[in-house]
């Protein structure tokens, strides 16, 4: 206990690198002007919510403005009292307690927590949460938000980096239309090369005009990622059927999306970006665990030596399964980005074995997944919790020598990132 007490306030001031985030920009927070229930709501513990048994219409009163906060409190309030014990909810608790000051959520105090999180909603509040109470040198963020490629714009600077999302190029045919990416990119194509050639010099200008520092795949939500050696010519025959129009069945279109997953990994070698992947649970329900496992990305891993891996969520309930990975493995690193939120039991056990298996600078600590900064602030004050719950058994097992912890700590939160990601 003491040593886990001396190394959380050793870690108090340290400098992080949240290798992770969806946070919707500040000017569309304040313009939302969401109550609390409406952007706790957004997602994580609404995915608890929901499997408890509240019905999916009911849940989209609790996210929509038709309701008052103390309606919505009238709904929520069965279901609060029974998933208050999940680490989604005990995240919402903490950051109701330390930035809002509301240390028990019930009749009494609903409207409370409201009108304090209403008053906090305020420009400055995203650099009075990341800067000076979270110390964060800057997130690496998702272009979750963006509704068309051609709507992106560089985050900015002094809080993010960006980590770009090509999947809507997979996802030709289904959630993307060739017009759409014509349109976007002001570029036309009828062939299988030439949109090829546009997905790696639209990579190549990304990195040019907007800085990214890594890619990103989150195409677990919609397919199993175990990509094969898909032929050109299979994949070729896919893209015409789509240009010409044919709808195709997801088995018809995987060869054409892995052949041009595979061309993305070449790009990011080419370009020395880093490759962050989603594996393991998804948010939300109904997915199939079995087709996101980390063993699914093997065979990319060892045809890619050239690109660095970062695998998200630990693969989460696979952590042992990444550990392992890792270990055979270069190129591949295990980030805990999500994971001190899902459950902080597991993710001081996998941080323990991981520490034991993998030398320490392919593990990414801390990544705060959150769409709302409130979220980021629970998220990185349970993964400082973890990360010296962990490093503290090591000590007290005789795995580790004290002086060495903070040093540790800082690697996991900071240094490691700031090597992949090359600031």
């Amino acid at each position: 206990m003491e040593n886990r007490k001396w190394i959380r306030e050793g870690m108090q001031d340290m400098p992080v690198i949240d290798t992770h985030e969806h946070l919707e920009t500040e000017a569309a927070r304040m313009a939302g002007r969401k109550d609390f229930i409406g952007l706790y709501m957004t997602h994580y513990a609404s995915t608890d919510v929901l499997i408890a048994g509240l019905p999916p219409e009911k849940m989209a009163l609790l996210q929509g403005g038709r309701l008052d906060v103390q309606e919505k409190w009238a709904i929520l309030k069965p279901y609060w009292e029974l998933c208050r014990n999940t680490t989604y909810f005990r995240a919402l608790q903490r950051a109701s307690i330390d930035l809002f000051g509301i240390t028990q959520l019930d009749d009494d105090t609903c409207l409370q927590l409201n009108a304090a999180f209403l008053q906090c909603s305020r420009p400055g509040w995203y650099r009075q949460i990341l800067k000076d109470i979270c110390h964060i040198r800057y997130c690496v963020l998702d272009d979750l938000f963006i509704e068309s490629p051609g709507d992106i714009k560089p985050p900015d600077q002094e809080f993010y980096r960006e980590s770009a999302k090509y999947d809507l190029f997979l996802d030709l045919g289904e959630g993307t239309s060739a017009a759409e990416l014509m349109g976007a990119y002001h570029r036309s194509f009828s062939t299988l090369k030439e949109y090829v050639r546009l997905l790696g010099d639209t990579v190549q200008t990304a990195k040019r005009e907007r800085g990214i520092v890594a890619l990103k795949s989150a195409i677990a939500y919609q397919r199993t990622i175990l990509f094969e050696n898909a032929s050109f010519s299979a994949a070729e025959s896919a893209f015409d059927r789509i240009m010409r129009g044919e709808a195709l069945s997801g088995a018809e279109r995987k060869p054409l999306q892995d052949y041009l997953m595979h061309e993305l990994l070449g790009t990011a070698a080419d370009l020395a970006l880093p490759f962050q992947i989603h594996a393991g649970l998804q948010e939300g329900t109904g997915f199939d665990l079995r087709e996101s496992r980390p063993a699914n990305l093997i065979s990319l891993f060892r045809q890619h030596p050239g690109v660095r891996f970062d695998v998200f969520h630990t693969g989460y309930p696979y952590g042992y399964e990444l550990a392992a990975i890792c270990k055979q493995f270069p190129n591949v690193w295990a980030d805990l980005c999500w994971v001190h939120v899902i459950s902080q039991e597991y993710a001081v056990r996998v941080l323990e074995e991981m520490l034991e298996v993998l030398p320490s600078n392919k593990i990414l600590g801390f990544g705060g997944d959150y769409i709302f900064v409130e979220g980021t602030y629970a998220h990185l004050q349970f993964a400082k919790e973890n990360i010296a719950e962990a490093l503290s058994n090591r000590i007290d097992k005789g795995r580790l020598d004290k002086a060495d912890a903070l040093g540790l700590a800082k690697r996991l939160l900071h240094d490691n990132a700031e090597v992949l990601f090359g600031e």
